[in-house]
């Protein structure tokens, strides 16, 4: 009894730091609950040398940035092929198995194929891994793992230093960990891509608003390079067999109302805009001159691509 009452306590007494810690940030308890959750797993799996794993998609961006837009899943790719799914848990059950400095226990409830391909259209196999995190013998969070093979175009690979939430409104002191992510060049064209490519045979516009949302955040917050966005967004658009437009538009007619409302919903990370038209303003700052330098649209000058070296995250310009 007095351990049961004494895991309530404790139970209890994290669930309100981590109200207060949410409302400090602005962002949802389940959000933060996430974050904690997914930087666990992180630590566990990276506190090995070279793991074999690379960490992709909007997790990336929140590891990068220490926060970002809320996600419910994990996105990572394997460096190698799996033989079955059997393979997959039981290389999932080893890590969760480790230690690394809090207090949450972690496993896997399930796996299986997900589907075939992943967001960004690569026919790659795809699997679903289930991880349910315990904290004083009672659920904590539960979350999907999506799971693909590693290809060309995340290479190289990128380190990113994570600094565990947890640590800084507990008790717990966490130390800082690396883990590989993929390049941000790679991230941002994906997201580009995604916002233009169009479905239903050509007929039907994206709907995905998160990812304008998405790249508003990356310009404000990271440094790239401009030649190596060229090359991948290039590469990437020719891959999907897609046409990008001359600079950033409007994708489809719901897109203002669409945009409108999935702002309001993530005003922290709508980064100041709050119509599609500012947004792609915003936004065109950076990637106008990136997709009038694509091949078939090429507009720009050889002096004005020399002159657009690395973008700054904080002046909002090419230097």
């Amino acid at each position: 009894m007095m351990s049961q009452a004494r895991n309530k306590n404790l139970q209890r007494a994290l669930n309100e730091r981590i109200k207060k810690e949410a409302v400090a940030r602005g962002v949802s308890i389940e959000h933060l609950r996430h974050q904690i959750a997914f930087e666990g797993l992180l630590g566990r799996l990276y506190s090995v040398p070279d793991p074999g794993w690379t960490l992709k998609g909007a997790t990336s961006l929140l590891m990068r940035n220490g926060s970002g837009r809320y996600t419910s899943d994990m996105d990572f790719s394997r460096d190698q092929a799996w033989s079955d799914s059997q393979e997959v848990k039981q290389e999932f059950a080893d890590i969760c198995s480790r230690k690394c400095g809090d207090p949450f226990t972690y496993f896997v409830t399930k796996v299986g194929t997900h589907s075939v391909g992943d967001d960004t259209g690569y026919a790659t196999p795809t699997m679903a891994v289930h991880i349910q995190v315990n904290y004083g013998g009672k659920q904590f969070q539960i979350f999907k793992v999506d799971v693909t093979v590693h290809r060309h175009t995340q290479e190289p690979t990128e380190e990113i230093m994570v600094k565990p939430v947890l640590s800084s409104f507990t008790s717990y002191d966490i130390p800082e960990f690396a883990i590989t992510a993929t390049p941000i060049e790679s991230h941002l064209a994906d997201k580009v891509c995604a916002m233009y490519e169009r479905h239903r045979e050509g007929r039907e516009a994206s709907t995905r608003y998160h990812d304008l949302l998405d790249i508003l955040t990356i310009l404000q917050t990271q440094e790239f390079d401009f030649e190596k966005l060229v090359r991948t967004l290039s590469h990437e658009h020719q891959r999907r067999r897609m046409t990008l437009p001359k600079e950033m538009i409007s994708p489809g007619q719901k897109w203002d109302s669409g945009y409108a409302k999935t702002a309001r919903d993530n005003k922290i990370f709508a980064r100041g805009t709050t119509t599609l038209d500012d947004a792609l303003q915003f936004a065109g700052q950076c990637l106008n001159p990136v997709l009038a330098r694509l091949p078939e649209e090429s507009t720009v000058s050889p002096e004005q691509i020399t002159a657009q070296k690395r973008w700054n995250p904080k002046t909002c310009s090419w230097q």
